[in-house]
């Protein structure tokens, strides 16, 4: 390997390639098809999970590896207590709400929150607002496929943009 192949540090665009078992059992993400998804950060920016980015770090394009992390390590114990049961009349387009469905909501601070609906009932929707991985110890099996320098605006901004990222236009930001 060449002394000069960059390896993943601070403030360096990483992009990999990834499979996800959650509790030993294939986890698909949205629209992925059983092969390896595709995911980009700025490693540093706190932007995965603590010992995903920990593992990711000093590897270079076309490392693989495997990672295993707990479920307090990855997104905490499932809490019982965050489930919430409220009346349909409170929720907009209720009835178009299945079980399974991501939805947000708007505290009467203005904060959003994500919840999924856990259960649809006559008169209820029961919201689950833990994450959906929370609970569960998780495995990764992950190829480095991309590793640069990161750019001042996306260190100042805290992840990537453009190639490996997302595309940045100023107007946006003002």
């Amino acid at each position: 390997m060449a002394a000069n192949t960059p390896k993943v540090a601070d403030n360096m665009v990483v992009t990999f390639e990834y499979k996800l078992f959650a509790d030993g059992e294939l986890f698909l993400e949205e629209g992925q098809d059983g092969e390896y998804a595709e995911a980009y950060y700025l490693h540093g920016a706190g932007m995965i999970l603590p010992g995903l980015e920990e593992a990711l770090a000093g590897k270079s394009v076309g490392d693989q590896l495997t990672v295993s992390l707990a479920a307090e390590d990855a997104y905490g114990e499932y809490d019982e207590t965050a489930i919430e049961s409220l009346d349909r009349a409170d929720i907009p387009d209720a009835d178009q709400l299945e079980a399974g469905m991501e939805i947000e909501l708007e505290d009467d601070e203005g904060f959003i929150d994500v919840a999924f609906v856990k259960e649809v009932t006559p008169d209820a929707i029961i919201l689950d607002f833990n994450e959906p991985l929370a609970g569960k110890a998780l495995k990764y099996e992950i190829r480095v496929t991309g590793v640069r320098p990161a750019n001042e605006d996306e260190i100042a901004h805290g992840h990537p943009h453009g190639e490996y990222g997302d595309e940045y236009d100023e107007e946006d930001e003002e």
